[in-house]
């Protein structure tokens, strides 16, 4: 037999080695952070990451530092290179590639680098203005700053590390300063002020009450943030935007410059906005059918039309005029029977019809009476008339009275009638001591009534004028209109003065009139003012509310018009 010494030597080696193959092959993987440099560093410091088992790729890392997580810019196996993220704490720095986690065991302490504004000069000014900023930790690099002054960007022309300058750009508007810079931010406790500017204004003249608009930039957005005067009288602002203001001129303005002031700014217009006075501005059209010889009264701000012919029909809609948006609404029909040449006035906020010619009844004349309450829309019967029926008269009111005289029923009439609303009752008055008339104007002030113009039972166009002073109850002829006799003119009265305008005059003089007349008891003495704008005409409705007078429908020969005018006196 031939023996082998060594061979249970090389049997026992052979599973040594196995084995240790085998525990190569099991090794596994592991994430590992070994070191990281440096160990601290303001935000945007570039750290290098050491360790084990990151991937190449940089997207399949992850890097956060305290939770944060970092911009890479390099990686390898063993090696990461990333940037302190913006907002970065002091803390561990964590990995996550290929399903693993790793956090190291050392802190990467984050050194304050904050960026702030400590002040700023000036802190107000235009477009254009050099601005001053101060705080810290500034590029010192003039475009690696971003400055906003509420929300426009300005350019930085110089910059070190504790002040920027920087021109404050077109379009900017109040607000907050804001420097932004290695998306670090930080933006000012108080505003900058741009001073609102003017650039223009339309219309650039007009009445008081006309509506304006004004251009310009910087102004508040709130109403009440902008305070507009016309020549230092205070306007209501109805619309505001940072570039636009709608307002209305104020009653007593004058001639002169646009201010406006938002916070402690203010700005005034280049040029002037010229008032304009003793003028007529057409008006929002009466919505109704056109008509002559409608009633007409005024009840507070708003004023009120009824009745009247078309042409066609004898009517009894009733509607509401409002200045303040230049508007007409229907409102509660007339009650009584459809008339024309009827009388109306107010007395203590309610409105009264009384008297005319129904085409109802067979041409009947009238002497029913009622009460309109806009409270309620609704009318009333009152007492009637004592008096004679009756059409075309004329009436006013005078010291919380009504008053009804003169006018046709066959007869030219010259008797005169109080009304006491409280009491529902009529009384006797003197009667007018001029002609008997129809189609004669009536108007009071200042506590007295007026009546003047008309036509009487020869023919003849009338221009008396009579004064009525209900406290001694007697009758004063005044000094005589100075325009051509006529009837069926159109009038209204406007603070201390009474005005007349248009009318019939007859064949020989063109038939209807359109000038204007005031009338000054002050003085006793008449004016001529700016002529009527619209066609002249008859039978057209007047009245006034506050500082302005107001003529519309009427008609000439057969043409009926629905056109509504405003005069503004001097």
């Amino acid at each position: 037999m031939i023996k082998h010494p060594n061979l249970p030597v090389l049997l026992l080696f052979i599973p040594v080695l196995f084995s240790q193959c085998a525990n190569d092959d099991e090794s596994p993987n592991v994430l590992a952070i070994t070191n990281f440099s440096p160990t601290e560093g303001t935000v945007w410091t570039e750290v290098v990451i050491n360790g084990t088992n990151f991937l190449g790729s940089l997207d399949e890392n992850t890097v956060r530092f305290n939770g944060v997580k970092a911009p890479i810019t390099g990686a390898s196996a063993n090696q990461l290179v990333v940037r302190v993220p913006a907002t970065a704490t002091s803390g561990n720095i964590t990995v996550e590639t290929g399903g693993q986690t790793v956090t190291s065991t050392e802190v990467f302490t984050v050194i304050s680098e904050a960026l702030t504004i400590t002040g700023f000069t000036p802190n107000v000014g235009v477009a254009g203005t050099e601005v001053r900023i101060e705080g810290t930790n500034f590029s010192t690099t003039a475009i690696e700053n971003k400055v906003h002054f509420n929300f426009i960007a300005g350019e930085v022309i110089n910059a070190t590390s504790s002040h920027l300058t920087v021109i404050v750009p077109a379009g900017a508007t109040s607000g907050p300063i804001r420097v932004e810079m290695d998306g670090r931010r930080a933006t000012t406790t108080t505003d900058f002020i741009v001073p609102p500017t003017i650039t223009s204004f339309t219309p650039s003249q007009g009445v008081v009450g006309t509506w304006v608009t004004i251009n310009g930039n910087n102004f508040s957005t709130s109403l009440t943030g902008n305070l507009v005067k016309f020549n230092d009288l205070m306007a209501v602002v109805s619309t505001a935007t940072i570039d636009k203001l709608m307002v209305v001129v104020p009653e007593e303005a004058v001639t002169g410059r646009i201010t406006i002031q938002v916070r402690d700014q203010m700005v005034k217009s280049a040029s002037d906005f010229t008032i304009l006075s003793n003028v007529w501005t057409k008006k929002a059209e009466f919505w109704s059918s056109h008509r002559v010889e409608a009633v007409s009264f005024t009840i507070g701000d708003k004023g009120y039309i009824t009745t009247g012919f078309s042409g066609s029909d004898v009517l009894k809609d009733l509607w509401e005029y409002d200045p303040a948006t230049d508007t007409w609404t229907r409102k509660a029909d007339f009650d009584g029977a459809s008339r024309r040449k009827a009388v109306g006035f107010s007395i203590n906020g309610k409105g009264y019809i009384g008297t005319g010619l129904s085409h109802d009844v067979n041409n009947l004349f009238l002497k029913d009476f009622w009460e309109y309450d806009p409270a309620t829309d609704q009318w009333t019967q009152k007492a009637a008339l004592p008096g004679a029926a009756r059409y075309d008269a004329l009436g006013f009111s005078a010291d919380g009275k009504g008053y009804i005289g003169t006018g046709f029923n066959g007869s030219y009439l010259t008797d005169f009638w109080e009304y006491d609303p409280v009491l529902d009752k009529w009384t006797a008055i003197a009667a007018f001591e001029g002609e008997g008339r129809w189609g004669a104007l009536g108007f009071s002030l200042n506590g007295k009534g007026y009546i003047g113009t008309g036509k009487d039972q020869n023919g003849n166009y009338l221009n008396d004028f009579w004064e009525y002073d209900p406290s001694t109850g007697k009758w004063t002829e005044k000094a005589t209109f100075k325009g051509s006799g006529r009837d069926g003119a159109a009038g209204f009265s406007i603070g201390t003065k009474g005005y007349i305008s248009l009318g019939y005059m007859g064949t020989v003089i063109d038939n209807a009139a359109k000038d204007l007349w005031e009338y000054d008891p002050a003085t006793d003495t008449w004016t001529e003012k700016a002529t009527f704008e619209g066609e002249s005409r008859f039978d057209a409705a007047g009245f006034s509310i506050g500082k302005k007078g107001y003529i519309g429908m009427g008609g000439i020969r057969d043409q009926f018009y629905s056109d509504f005018w405003e005069y503004t006196p001097e």
